[in-house]
């Protein structure tokens, strides 16, 4: 048995061929479209073959169905298939298992497996099998991964031990992040007035180019700041701009500045910390 697709031949006729290139014609009486697909029993002459009808293929619709955990499925979608015309498509079943029960047994779940999971923001309890969150609670405070401990502990004491491990950890990050975090605002507003101290110092307040980009160059002693050129209607460029430190506040301006670089060391290496270790969700 072959399946063959018949199409319009050289002479008007309605023909096939096989793999190996040969010419088939319908048996006497048979009459396939141009374009059917049919299923037929192939008798072979010397310089041609001959096709004698058993079944027309067409198209119909199938079902396929995605497996659960329970061993459950339901439908998902359906897809287009050839068959023969007398045959309806058995469904298709996905090789994929979802990693939960289907809808039916999820309702009469009874959360026996469990397991602890957590972020930086919550804690919770969750059913492995229907997915459901059993209990859950907010982190905000360092406290609350105690209070946390205690609820787990009376409702859930087969993950007390697990529990524990991962909050003391929260906790100790929490902890760290908080300070690391106020500290880092303290040193960029200590900074920011540092930096209004050197402009009222300069002689330059009201000047917005020289007070968002100036820097104090020690080594020449002198502002180096930022300008912005129009040189066309649509093309600004920049150049780098000096004056000298005033002679009356030089040193005080140095030591000022040297103090700022030393806050933007600290600065910079707290905001890497708070950037690798921020909250995760």
């Amino acid at each position: 048995m072959t399946i063959l697709t018949f199409f319009r031949g050289r002479r008007g006729n309605v023909i096939s061929r096989l793999p190996n290139g040969k010419i088939v014609l319908p048996v006497r009486g048979f009459q396939p479209r141009v374009g059917e697909e049919w299923e037929v029993e192939i008798q072979e002459k010397e310089r041609v073959a001959i096709a004698h009808p058993l079944r027309r293929i067409v198209e119909r619709e199938r079902t396929v169905l995605k497996k659960f955990k329970c061993g459950h499925t339901e439908p998902a979608w359906t897809e287009k298939v050839r068959v023969p015309e007398n045959i309806d498509p058995e469904p298709r079943v996905l090789d994929f298992t979802e990693p939960e029960l289907c809808p039916k047994c999820k309702e009469h779940c009874k959360h026996e497996n469990i397991e602890f999971t957590r972020s930086s923001f919550w804690v919770a309890i969750n059913c492995k099998d229907c997915r459901e969150t059993v209990w859950s609670m907010d982190l905000k405070e360092p406290q609350d991964a105690d209070k946390a401990i205690s609820e787990i502990k009376q409702r859930f004491p087969e993950l007390t031990e697990v529990a524990k491990k991962s909050l003391k950890d929260w906790k100790e990050w929490k902890i760290e992040f908080t300070e690391k975090n106020q500290k880092h605002t303290e040193i960029v507003n200590k900074i920011s007035e540092l930096k209004k101290k050197i402009i009222e110092l300069s002689g330059r307040k009201g000047d917005p180019e020289f007070e968002t980009s100036f820097r104090v160059n020690p080594e020449k002693q002198r502002f180096e700041w930022t300008v912005a050129v129009k040189e066309a209607p649509e093309e600004v460029h920049t150049s780098i701009t000096w004056s000298p430190l005033p002679e009356e506040h030089k040193e005080k301006i140095l030591r000022i500045w040297k103090e700022i670089q030393e806050l933007e060391r600290i600065e910079n290496e707290l905001h890497k910390w708070l950037i690798e270790n921020r909250p995760i969700e």
